[in-house]
């Protein structure tokens, strides 16, 4: 009788641990364009009176049915300091696990705005988002365009409370293949 209940339960317990696949919203937008294409964006941030500066270059290295494969390269100036980081190379899968709900859900509004970025006109959704968590308060707006490979136009991000800090991050170049 034990043994039955325990190849129940082991027949059992995979099945509930199993986190669902979902597709990749990265993989999506990066599928539909060529390998060559590349989008290059400035980064600009300042946390506790410190400011960073990066360009940030991203180019679809590998195309796959599965995985393609994306390139990322990265300068950055911090205290007046440039430093160029080591490319990167990353994989992004066709699905990905679904996270898990943990807890609260984010204020969020939708709508659509024209960004000029890398020389032209995008149409965006843009999506604004706000978090309080430890006596801090996190405002984060994105603008996504389905022109863009990888999708980002814009992004912004305030954080308020016992440590603030500010993110900006835009599209500079596009290729488009």
């Amino acid at each position: 009788m034990r043994i039955a209940a325990l190849f129940c339960v082991a027949l059992l317990v995979p099945g509930l641990c199993a986190a669902a696949s979902v597709d990749n919203p990265e993989f999506k937008s990066w599928s539909k364009f060529g390998e060559g294409s590349m989008v290059e964006y400035k980064v600009q941030s300042e946390a506790a009176g410190t400011k960073t500066e990066s360009t940030m270059t991203i180019t679809l290295v590998e195309k796959t049915d599965e995985k393609p494969g994306l390139g990322t390269k990265t300068k950055m100036v911090v205290a007046g300091n440039e430093m160029t980081m080591p490319a990167q190379k990353r994989d992004v899968p066709a699905k990905i696990e679904q996270a898990e709900g943990s807890g609260e859900k984010p204020d969020m509004e939708e709508g659509n705005e024209d960004v000029e970025a890398a020389g032209k006109t995008l149409s965006c959704k843009t999506t604004t988002t706000v978090t309080e968590s430890n006596g801090m308060k996190t405002t984060s707006k994105s603008y996504m365009c389905d022109d863009v490979p990888g999708g980002m136009v814009k992004m912004s991000s305030q954080t308020e409370g016992s440590v603030s800090s500010t993110t900006e991050m835009h599209l500079v170049k596009l290729d488009a293949k």
